[in-house]
């Protein structure tokens, strides 16, 4: 008898033990084959169910909670490296308004500048749902959405450190990012490009393409 598993919840899993499908299907002691269609499907024996529960440390009832369905994600990225950057520049004008190098006049629009940049950029909000991707920035800036119908390709990306953070033109689209080099690209019908950075570019690839092959089944 077959079971249904959360796939989703899988994928995350053996995401965040870095092991591939190949791995997992040894440990579970079953072939790679299974785990392929595991993963595709949620269709699982009990002993599979029971393999991967005991393989991920969690219960049979924890794999089996639908709850976070296909391609359902959610995360939240603090811009840690924007956070210092303006944390840092605030200091220094600080410095040099105690030695006299600089006047209130440049002082305070300075400081209102970083204060502004560090609120609306120090953290970053990606959703996947069936059927679109959708981030932000604090408090909801520059909210962006994208039907999941119109990306052609997916793919894990390392940015180039020159292009730097919030929102930045790069060739052939746009990136959205608050800290690190990391994210996931993709790539639109129109032949626009789109780079969402992320501190977990496996998970945000995975839910992405489960979305994207539930859409096209």
């Amino acid at each position: 008898m077959e079971m249904k598993i959360n796939s989703g919840l899988v994928k995350k899993l053996r995401a965040k033990r870095l092991l591939s499908q190949e791995e997992l299907a040894t440990a579970c002691g079953v072939s790679m084959r299974t785990i392929q269609r595991l993963e595709a499907d949620g269709k699982a024996s009990p002993e599979t169910l029971k393999a991967l529960a005991a393989v991920f440390e969690v219960s049979h009832d924890y794999l089996l909670n639908n709850e976070d369905e296909i391609g359902e994600y959610h995360n939240v990225q603090f811009g840690s490296v924007v956070i210092i950057f303006t944390s840092a520049v605030v200091i220094l004008l600080s410095v040099l308004l105690v030695l006299n190098i600089i006047d209130r006049r440049i002082f305070l629009p300075g400081v209102l500048i970083m204060t502004l940049v560090c609120c609306l950029f120090s953290l970053m909000s990606t959703r996947v749902t069936p059927k679109n991707v959708e981030w932000h920035f604090t408090l909801g800036f520059w909210k962006k959405s994208i039907s999941l119908s119109k990306v052609n390709s997916i793919a894990r990306v390392r940015n180039k450190y020159w292009w730097g953070l919030g929102i930045r033109l790069i060739p052939d689209g746009w990136l959205y990012c608050v800290s690190g080099l990391d994210a996931v690209e993709l790539k639109l019908e129109s032949g626009k490009v789109i780079r969402i950075g992320t501190d977990e570019p496996e998970e945000l690839f995975q839910a992405l393409e489960s979305s994207i092959l539930k859409l096209k089944t």
